[in-house]
């Protein structure tokens, strides 16, 4: 009985920690990075979050249906500039408080310094106020009961990176510059650039036949002779008549 009340209690410890997606990211490029906030705070609605952006990591929000947006700055040693210290997400009002039952994504989008070490694991610690209780995920020690969110910097991604905490997701939300680096996104591209090229050299193909047959068609056929006229001239025949009143000879045309 004590076995499975300590296996229920870990996997409740298990859900309860904040989800990041994607888990592993590249050094110096931006990335699309959204943490999954669930239950906590003895069970109370979740009012607001609070994130503390590590030294060396540039982070920008995502507006968020519902929540006021707030930010604070400070100097960071690593990046050498004043830069986004903490990000608040705060529910406007009651009707966006995230219940307890229920997971809620806060999108972020991040870009690690280049002088990070390959490998290095990032904690993110963020504050989530509920109604009643704030609970402070900011420990680095992934099995405590209160874990940072953390992802990991690499210069080049592993073969098996990609994964998201619990989520199953991979890395193709990465950005360069604001551009989207999606593997999936450049081949729905590369497919429609095909699919018009097709129809454009097919739509050549038909215009270029047609042209080619009327010039035949225009080559094959006589021009029409005017028989009207000819018939008409061989259908007519002028013949003397009886003299006019006046006394000169008449004509008689005659049509056959």
């Amino acid at each position: 009985m004590l076995k499975l009340a300590l296996v229920v209690l870990m996997a409740v410890a298990a859900y309860a920690h904040i989800g990041v997606s994607p888990a592993n990211v590249l050094v110096n490029v931006n990335t699309k990075i959204a943490f999954t906030v669930g239950h906590a705070c003895d069970h109370d609605e979740t009012t607001s979050v609070v994130f503390t952006v590590p030294h060396g990591i540039t982070a920008v929000p995502f507006m968020k249906p519902g929540f006021a947006l707030t930010t604070t700055t400070r100097p960071d040693p690593i990046l050498g500039a004043t830069t986004t210290g903490t990000i608040t997400f705060a529910a406007r009002s009651a009707d966006s408080y995230v219940p307890n039952s229920a997971l809620e994504e806060f999108i972020l989008r991040i870009r690690p310094h280049q002088s990070i070490a390959n490998g290095t694991a990032v904690p993110f610690p963020m504050e989530q106020i509920c109604t009643t209780a704030i609970s402070n995920w900011n420990s680095s020690d992934h099995h405590d009961s209160y874990p940072a969110p953390a992802f990991t910097v690499f210069t080049a991604l592993p073969a098996s990176a990609g994964s998201g905490s619990g989520s199953g997701s991979t890395v193709v939300n990465q950005l360069d510059n604001g551009n989207w680096r999606s593997a999936d996104s450049l081949s729905v591209v590369a497919l429609v650039l095909s699919g018009l090229l097709f129809i454009w050299t097919l739509y050549g193909a038909v215009t270029s036949w047609a042209h080619s047959a009327r010039q035949q068609g225009y080559a094959k056929t006589p021009a029409p002779q005017p028989a009207v006229a000819s018939s008409f001239s061989q259908a007519m025949e002028m013949t003397p008549t009886d003299r006019n009143r006046d006394g000169s000879e008449g004509v008689k045309i005659v049509f056959h």
